[in-house]
């Protein structure tokens, strides 16, 4: 079995006495089929010429009686944005976290804002949120101050997404935050605050937090 590396730009492969060769083609078989069934191939040609395109059965098989459909058609960098909406109230004083994502289209790997509108007074966020470069998720918080109103009807917050694809500024509709109402407040809160104790409990049922504890509160 061979180990294969990608190469940055300009750099010597090693000489291991193996053959070298460019590869200006990848070929998607995600198992998770995010393409459909078929295979895709984003190819970016290394200089201008004539390029000829090779398909086969990839058991071997083949003949008059199996037929293929190539679709080429020009790259067209985007993205599909999502939301996994809230479901649960906000508690009076807390929140919420949210999920948004992006499926990365035609080679698109720039960053993601998501912006957040139609909030109600008393109700905050920390959006924009920002899906970094090469990643497909972020996650944010929408949450009810203290002396937030008592807002009976329900309201529902949306979310768009948008970024700068080859000099353009492309912007999606992302979907709901949710169909959210204000509830109690939560019966249990958690504070994280500068500890100037040294990491010693001060009594009231503070607990001192190191950085690699994982926090359960049960009610």
């Amino acid at each position: 079995a061979y180990i294969v590396r990608p190469l940055a730009h300009g750099e010597p492969p090693a000489a291991n006495g193996l053959p070298v060769f460019d590869i200006y083609y990848a070929n998607d078989d995600h198992p998770m089929q995010n393409r459909g069934k078929d295979s895709y191939v984003l190819f970016k040609a290394p200089q201008s010429g004539d390029y000829k395109i090779r398909l086969r059965d990839s058991r071997g098989e083949g003949g008059s009686d199996y037929g293929y459909r190539m679709n080429l058609r020009p790259a067209t960098p985007g993205f599909r944005p999502s939301v996994e909406s809230i479901k649960q109230p906000l508690p009076r004083g807390s929140g919420r976290e949210i999920t948004v994502a992006v499926d990365r289209l035609d080679g698109y790997d720039g960053e993601v804002i998501f912006e957040i509108s139609d909030l109600p007074p008393g109700i905050e966020s920390n959006f924009p949120v920002r899906i970094q470069p090469g990643q497909s998720f972020a996650t944010g918080n929408i949450w009810a101050v203290e002396n937030a109103a008592d807002l009976k009807e329900e309201f529902e917050p949306m979310i768009t997404a948008k970024a700068n694809i080859v000099g353009h500024q492309v912007q999606r509709h992302a979907g709901s935050a949710g169909k959210l109402k204000v509830a109690d407040r939560a019966k249990a809160k958690i504070t994280i605050v500068a500890d100037s104790s040294a990491g010693k409990p001060t009594g009231n049922g503070d607990e001192p937090v190191t950085p690699i504890d994982t926090i359960r509160v049960r009610r």
